[in-house]
């Protein structure tokens, strides 16, 4: 993680033109996943929640290992390439996991959104899918309400919906939870909090250790 500031950076660019490049909001997920404490990492959505088009992903990789001394003629040539109008306007998600290295990489992509010119919403920590949703719900509001909130509210009330169905009978709500210590502990208590006790969520290592660890 602690060589990946300048990666982010260029990455915050990348969203830029990206959004520009679709019309629509982009997403920044910094995370490494199921990995564990000391690495890190980044995931671009696309508008729809998708991850990134696999043709952007080589853009990506690209300019990510691209020296110093080429970064302005790489962008220069992805911009041309793509026919990127640089007037037109960007909009960009970013959230973070829980890991320690979060908060400095999030200030390296947020320097490389805003020196792309493009505007961006930090959404702090929350999950990867959270930030699928958000994006998601921002370029079609028809499909939910772009908050955190509004996440557990959509999940929630489809939850209930099932709990109402047919066949439930052999229905036990109770479930337990390994969150590896991971920003899905307190997400998932929150999530709970709107269940109207249909359903027990037990976390297991909730975040009181080392993240991934076990």
């Amino acid at each position: 993680a602690e060589v990946l500031d300048h990666v982010l950076y260029r990455m915050g660019i990348l969203t830029v033109l990206r959004s520009k490049v679709k019309n629509a909001v982009i997403g920044m997920m910094i995370t490494a996943s199921h990995n564990e404490e000391p690495d890190n990492g980044v995931k671009i959505v696309d508008p729809a929640g998708e991850m990134l088009e696999s043709s952007w992903e080589a853009i990506a990789t690209e300019l990510a290992n691209v020296p110093d001394a080429e970064l302005t003629a790489t962008l220069k040539k992805i911009i041309n390439e793509h026919k990127i109008n640089a007037d037109a306007p960007a909009n960009v998600i970013v959230g973070r996991d829980t890991r320690e290295s979060g908060f400095s990489l999030s200030r390296a992509a947020i320097d490389g959104v805003n020196a792309a010119n493009g505007s961006i919403k930090d959404f702090g920590v929350i999950t990867t899918p959270q930030l699928h949703y958000l994006v998601a719900c921002s370029n079609d509001p028809s499909y939910g309400e772009p908050t955190v909130e509004g996440y557990f509210s959509k999940l929630a009330d489809a939850f209930l919906k099932v709990k109402e169905a047919k066949n439930r009978d052999a229905y036990v709500g109770e479930i337990y939870l390994d969150a590896a210590n991971g920003v899905g502990a307190p997400a998932a208590k929150e999530f709970q909090n709107l269940l109207e006790g249909k359903l027990c969520i037990r976390v297991f290592n909730d975040g009181n250790g080392a993240l991934n660890n076990k």
